[in-house]
């Protein structure tokens, strides 16, 4: 990444720390899973965010011009970067994030180690479809890491619109980005403007993608419970054992035994039966041990799992909202002048006269 300016650097940098930040997440929820793979997810997530550093730092050439993977997936050419997240064609960066898609020569002279998979198989070929899995989720967040460090890039960048002195060369940048009205002036209030309706367009792209969230896509999160402990779980899971021997010995519930599942099943305790109470009991004493489990590997007590993106969306939304009292209704209210086709006719007729 030495080649790079550091505009581009922070993009490569910034993208890559969003899909860490979904990527330790997943790799949590793998771990409640399948203790077994906390021994090496560390070192995991570390190689493929290196690898993923480097596809975002290599460029495609479109045509005479190439440009920064990374450059596309934060600009406004919207084809270009649905050329490079799409499943197929020639710019398309499926295959640089998953690997194990490609064929490889497995001819008996070859190198046969060739990615991430193959590296990890000759280790564990127990893990293999494990590092596909990774691989995969990689590839499904990352358009969302691409909004979420643009929409970070939009918030500064309003900012410093309103705070600093509009120097020649803002203005110019402005003047090439912005149609302006015949006889027009270009004021701090249409760049600013100009800016507001991308970071709309941003939190508007990031809410549609949650409503596409299939449920095996989503990335869930659970928030370390307060003043929680291991002790306290144990204790509990104790106690509820020693509910469950209590019931299996009991023929039937007592009044007080049913209001009190009545509750817990949110039902009428008249049509609480002895089934139904022990199927919670057994239920919540398994929920219980996952916790545990849970707790020992992390020690940390954690809550229910929520869908963390939406949080994320819920996020952006109040920050946008914080934001738009301090522009003036001229910038919210901001839409760039778009030519009629009678003038832009006129300007081609006064292009050919000259």
């Amino acid at each position: 990444m030495n080649e790079l300016t550091s505009s581009q650097r922070r993009r490569v940098e910034g993208i890559c720390r969003h899909v860490e930040e979904y990527l330790a997440l997943r790799l949590a929820h793998a771990e409640r899973v399948n203790p077994k793979i906390h021994q090496f997810t560390d070192d995991l997530r570390a190689q493929m965010i290196h690898s993923l550093s480097s596809t975002l730092a290599r460029g495609r050439a479109w045509g005479t011009e190439k440009h920064l993977i990374a450059d596309v997936l934060c600009g406004d050419d919207l084809r270009r970067r649905h050329e490079v997240l799409n499943l197929t064609g020639q710019y398309s960066i499926l295959h640089d994030i998953i690997t194990s898609l490609d064929d490889h020569d497995r001819s008996a002279d070859s190198i046969h180690i060739t990615d991430m998979r193959t590296l990890y198989e000759a280790m564990d070929p127990s893990i293999g479809g494990f590092i596909e899995l990774v691989q995969t989720w990689i590839w499904w967040d990352l358009p969302d890491a691409v909004t979420v460090h643009s929409f970070e890039g939009q918030l500064r960048r309003i900012q410093r619109l309103m705070e600093t002195e509009i120097t020649q060369q803002i203005a110019e940048y402005y003047s090439a980005a912005i149609t302006i009205p015949p006889g027009g002036e270009l004021t701090r209030d249409m760049m600013i403007g100009h800016e507001w309706r991308r970071l709309q367009r941003l939190i508007t792209e990031f809410e549609l993608r949650r409503r596409d969230d299939l449920p095996h896509q989503q990335v869930l999160r659970r928030e370390a419970v307060k003043d929680g402990d291991t002790r306290t779980l144990v204790y509990e899971l104790s106690e509820q054992l020693h509910s469950l021997e209590e019931l299996e010995k009991s023929e039937s519930l007592d009044d007080e035994a049913k209001a009190r599942y009545a509750d817990l099943l949110a039902s009428d305790p008249a049509h609480v039966t002895r089934d139904h109470a022990l199927h919670w009991q057994r239920g919540h004493i398994e929920s219980l041990k996952r916790d545990l489990q849970a707790a020992l590997i992390s020690g940390q007590v954690l809550g229910p799992p929520y869908p963390f993106k939406r949080g994320q969306l819920e996020a952006m939304g109040a920050e946008s909202e914080a934001l738009a009292p301090r522009l003036s209704e001229t910038a919210r209210n901001y839409t760039e002048y778009q030519p009629t086709a009678s003038t832009s006719d006129a300007d081609e007729e006064d292009d050919e006269e000259a």
